[in-house]
């Protein structure tokens, strides 16, 4: 990110030769920068929530938080506000920032022995195990092992 932020010309200058939109990308390559960390938090976050079981939730407030919150924000400051593309960029920017948030809230108040426990107790009770020995050429015991159905 740093680079990005340092050589954004140099950047912009593989893609377009504008002028104009050179201008446009450098504008918002910091902001850019901000919304890919905040982006990458939300990465980890998610196999968070995943292993508390709670992506119905997370599904739900990121929905909320890009559709209801994020896209007409990014609108607003792009088209009436008159940001352009820095608007855009800026309006998910906060609506990431709020979905981290409030997914960080759901991990942290999160009762995790109980969540622990409950998906192994789930885990078992799907599975059923078939006892399975395997031997070299010599009928020495490798190894014992447990096949899932």
């Amino acid at each position: 990110m740093i680079l990005f932020n340092t050589y954004s010309f140099e950047v912009a200058s593989i893609f377009t030769y504008d002028e104009e939109t050179i201008d446009h990308i450098q504008s918002s390559v910091f902001v850019l920068s901000l919304f890919i960390l905040t982006d990458s938090i939300h990465g980890v976050q998610s196999g968070t929530i995943r292993a508390l079981g709670k992506q119905g939730m997370a599904s739900f407030v990121t929905l909320i938080c890009y559709y209801a919150f994020g896209m007409p924000l990014a609108l607003y400051l792009g088209f009436t506000k008159e940001y352009g593309v820095m608007g855009f960029w800026l309006g998910f920017l906060i609506a990431m920032t709020l979905l981290d948030g409030i997914v960080a809230y759901i991990v942290i108040t999160a009762n995790w022995t109980s969540s622990f426990i409950v998906s192994e107790d789930e885990k078992m009770a799907r599975l059923t195990y078939d006892e399975e020995r395997v031997f070299d050429e010599d009928n020495t015991e490798l190894q014992h092992a447990f096949l899932t159905k």
